[in-house]
């Protein structure tokens, strides 16, 4: 987030709010896979206990989703922090941020002209619940950046903690360990705070949306089957030209009709 001279015209505070929702959806990209991967694991194997007969591709995904939370700790910090997205604004694109909408065309529908008062009304309420003149005051940003740094404060704890600094502490963590349920949460709002910096400032929005070329959910059905029944060089040998679902159901049937402790035991996996 690079520093900018104060800011007339609005285009720098344009730039900026693009910047940070680029590097967040990037961020996001891991997510996606992360949540996927898990939800079709629990699927697949309906809870049971599993053999790992893939490791590589599962400390890959241990990786990735410690990763996640490194980035995402990493950019809640950066954005509160000195220098970072909040203090920038307070110091030059507080201009910026009308407390009341901007004149629209006359011609435009009245309904939707509604909307759009309101939708910007409400925006400014969540960012500056206090605010009274025209534009947010000083007091009015720093209430921003710490309500925004109380709200991430788990998932940087979570970065510094288990994450990033697992072997520094000396002592065992007290802080939570964060799980996606967590993130998805850190995510939702931080989108919300960034959507209407947003709108109030530029009068747009943007949509929230999975950046990957291959969605999360496509890359997940490898990932678990390497994971529950080895290199893709082994898979279409292990199925034995059958089905993927159809598969795993042999699997789970021969399960529970007591041949195997495991459900992709090695003596159900061929």
């Amino acid at each position: 987030m690079t520093a900018v001279a104060p800011d007339p015209t609005g285009q720098a505070f344009a730039q900026l709010i693009d910047e940070a929702q680029h590097e967040l959806y990037d961020i996001r990209r891991r997510y996606f896979v992360v949540a996927a991967f898990v939800k079709e694991l629990n699927e697949v194997s309906r809870g049971k206990t599993f053999e790992i007969r893939h490791a590589v591709v599962w400390m890959m995904m241990i990786d990735l989703r410690d990763m996640l939370g490194i980035n995402i700790g990493s950019w809640c910090k950066a954005a509160y922090g000195k220098g970072g997205l909040l203090g920038q604004i307070a110091a030059h694109h507080v201009s910026c941020l009308p407390c009341k909408k901007r004149k629209v065309t006359k011609a435009r529908d009245a309904y939707l002209r509604r909307l759009d008062e309101e939708g910007h009304t409400q925006a400014v309420h969540r960012l500056f619940p206090d605010v009274v003149g025209p534009r947010p005051a000083t007091a009015d940003i720093q209430g921003l950046r710490d309500r925004f740094a109380d709200v991430v404060r788990g998932a940087v704890d979570d970065r510094d903690n288990h994450r990033a600094h697992p072997w520094e502490r000396g002592t065992t963590a007290t802080t939570k360990m964060f799980d996606l349920p967590d993130w998805e949460s850190t995510f939702a709002y931080v989108e919300q705070v960034l959507n209407d910096l947003r709108l109030v400032g530029t009068d747009s929005t943007w949509p929230a949306a999975e950046l990957n070329i291959i969605s999360g959910r496509a890359a997940a059905e490898d990932l678990v089957d390497q994971v529950l029944l080895g290199p893709l060089s082994q898979l279409d040998r292990a199925r034995g030209g059958t089905t993927r679902m159809h598969f795993y159901e042999q699997l789970h049937a021969r399960h529970d009709a007591g041949k195997a402790t495991i459900f992709n035991g090695r003596e159900l996996v061929i």
